[in-house]
């Protein structure tokens, strides 16, 4: 039997495979339970008579519950981190319980099920908005609708420049290029440099350039690519001018040339690999940023009026 068949016959909860979420609506409250690998985070949205959910006070609680590992909240919504197991009948035994527990715990603290957003009461519904789950009521779904629609109506017309964009990224490399330099006269080649060629040449693009394009992108690379290279040699220079008490144009003309006779071009272009790898994977996360600020949001409803007349 399949894990979601199995998790549903035990608990109840559904799986929507169009946005990989588990969804449940059981004595008028709505869960929703998302997953990272072996990880699973189940979610729901309370408030109490006071407002917020009792951080505290839940912690407390679920403590002592082997099921529970960790709880979080964000305003309020409460997160659940299951224990993870490696065997599935085990993992479905600790949602059951946790899921168990959790509902004993709302109904005798007076929690309700409410809008994340506004906080009312209500028989609010699960959205799924550019990749993460929202619970809201009526009144903040429609309100969040719009500005979706008109998000995207704004990018749809934005226009952007590749020119301009690819003069952000030289500008915001620069500061890249300083960056990698005082990291390498105090002697280390440090993973921040790395992140701050990356992060602010990506940036420097999005600010002059607008709209971010694939072509932008990859031109941008190939200038902190360049940038790289050019503070690698600018930084080896500057120590080569100190040694043999050169000015730097010259220790800059000559660089590669005293490493290898100095039996140190093995080192020089090791760093140089080092501030690329880490200009690299410190776009990386830039990049992803850039692309799906480009993209239109979509809402899919995941629980909507139809289910909660079927569930009730």
């Amino acid at each position: 039997m399949k894990f979601f068949d199995e998790l549903y016959e035990q608990t109840g909860f559904q799986f929507d495979r169009s946005v990989n979420i588990y969804y449940l609506i059981r004595d008028g409250y709505h869960f929703g339970m998302s997953f990272n690998g072996s990880q699973y985070y189940l979610m729901s949205v309370v408030a109490s008579e006071k407002g917020f959910p009792d951080l505290k006070a839940l912690k407390d609680h679920f403590k002592p519950i082997r099921s529970i590992k960790s709880v979080a909240t964000q305003g309020y919504r409460v997160i659940y981190v299951i224990r993870p197991s490696l065997k599935q009948t085990k993992l479905i035994e600790n949602i059951r319980e946790a899921l168990d527990q959790i509902l004993e715990y709302y109904q005798n603290n007076g929690y309700h099920n409410c809008c994340e957003v506004c906080g009312k009461v209500c028989d609010s519904g699960l959205y799924m908005v550019g990749g993460q789950v929202r619970f809201l009521c009526d009144e903040d779904y429609l309100d969040l609708s719009q500005r979706v629609l008109q998000r995207n109506e704004e990018i749809s017309q934005m226009q952007g420049s590749l020119l301009t964009g690819l003069v952000g990224a030289f500008l915001g490399s620069l500061i890249g290029v300083v960056a990698i330099i005082l990291f390498g006269q105090i002697g280390f080649v440090s993973a921040l440099s790395g992140v701050i060629m990356g992060v602010c040449a990506i940036r420097g693009y999005e600010i002059l350039g607008k709209k971010v394009s694939v072509l932008g992108l990859i031109l941008t690379c190939l200038i902190m690519l360049g940038m790289c290279y050019l503070a690698n040699r600018i930084d080896w220079s500057i120590t080569v001018a100190r040694a043999l008490d050169w000015n730097f144009f010259d220790a800059f003309r000559l660089c590669e040339e005293v490493c290898r006779w100095s039996e140190v071009i093995d080192s020089y272009f090791a760093s140089l690999a080092q501030v690329v790898l880490f200009t690299l994977v410190g776009a990386a996360p830039s990049i992803a940023n850039a692309i799906k600020g480009t993209k239109n949001l979509t809402i899919t409803s995941v629980i909507n009026k139809a289910d909660k007349g079927e569930e009730e």
